[in-house]
């Protein structure tokens, strides 16, 4: 094993959340069991819908960016935005959330 990558999702199983998970409570597990077993980490996939109160996606454009800021301080190998509508609403399809993770991958070392 090279990497051992993750999937971590914000409300997967809660369509109804009304809050985006800060980056450590969502990431920190997966980041722990790779340092554990001495190996590098990434994000396979990993999104979110907007939550519930989020009208217009500012909350997840913020969330996006903490969460890019997070996994690239403890230098993740790579991150994969699910972006699609199956099981859920995965789109960046609101100009704030994509302008936002954008953004993060143009700051993504090369």
């Amino acid at each position: 094993i090279d990497v051992m990558a993750f999937d971590p999702y914000n409300g997967v199983y809660d369509p109804g959340r009304t809050y985006y998970r800060s980056p450590e409570s969502l990431y920190g597990n997966p980041l722990r069991v790779a340092r554990e077993a001495g190996k590098p980490f990434a994000i396979a996939e990993t999104g979110s819908r907007i939550v519930v109160g989020d009208s217009g996606g500012r909350k997840r454009a913020e969330w996006l960016a903490d969460m890019a800021d997070y996994l690239r301080a403890n230098n993740a190998l790579f991150v994969t935005y699910f972006h699609s509508t199956r099981d859920g609403h995965w789109l960046l399809d609101d100009a704030v959330s994509r302008d936002s993770w954008t953004a993060q991958m143009r700051r993504s070392k090369k």
